[in-house]
């Protein structure tokens, strides 16, 4: 029965999760610029074609006005930290709410216990049993990569101090220029490299983040 309940759950979660994102679709479409390609939807965290898609065919196209953006380098300072941080606490209030409810969805699935600071994504936000057998796979150092717990990150620590989870989001979601909707959608790589490709236009609202299909 736990099993079940178990299962239950995860298939409600993911169906809020699909319904968040499509939320965030309509968001998206309701700004001048804003594009979705319908060949295209979103199921358990990832982009699948419904329909045959043509090589450089437009996927999305996302206005400047819907990116959380930084004055710097996203990985150099916590600005982005710190903006997407005051979103969050913004909560129904913020002008992103649709995106920052999908990032908050994120969380949650990360998540391996209730405490707010704990993930699953990457290992400095593993358990203490999981960083101590990764510890002993690579060697204790003598095996890249450097740092995997990045102890001794000052970016992360810093950051970490204003907002952990801002920061993880930002770690595992954001472009060098900001925290972009739906680009993260097209994460995977496709195995060869052929999934999707992005690019930049203008910084204003007419400009967009472009993503195109590969072949």
């Amino acid at each position: 029965d736990k099993i079940a309940n178990a299962n239950d759950n995860s298939i409600d979660n993911s169906n809020d999760r699909d319904h968040h994102q499509e939320l965030l679709i309509d968001w998206v479409r309701s700004k001048e610029g804003g594009y979705w390609n319908p060949k295209q939807d979103i199921r358990n965290g990832g982009v699948f074609a419904n329909q045959a898609i043509t090589q450089n065919e437009l996927l999305a196209s996302i206005p400047w006005e819907c990116v959380i953006e930084t004055d710097n380098d996203a990985f150099e300072t916590c600005h982005l930290v710190q903006s997407l941080s005051q979103e969050m606490q913004k909560k129904k209030e913020s002008k992103f709410e649709p995106f920052i409810r999908v990032l908050k969805g994120v969380l949650q699935q990360q998540r391996p216990t209730n405490d707010a600071t704990m993930a699953a994504s990457i290992p400095s936000y593993w358990s203490k049993e999981g960083q101590e057998l990764l510890l002993e796979i690579t060697g204790h150092g003598s095996l890249p990569p450097e740092d995997p717990l990045m102890k001794d990150n000052e970016w992360k620590n810093d950051c970490d101090l204003i907002d952990a989870d801002a920061t993880l989001l930002v770690q595992t979601h954001a472009e060098d220029f900001g925290m972009v909707p739906l680009s993260s959608q097209y994460n995977s790589r496709g195995g060869n490299w052929t999934n999707a490709y992005f690019s930049m236009e203008g910084r204003g609202n007419d400009g967009s983040t472009r993503s195109n299909q590969t072949t």
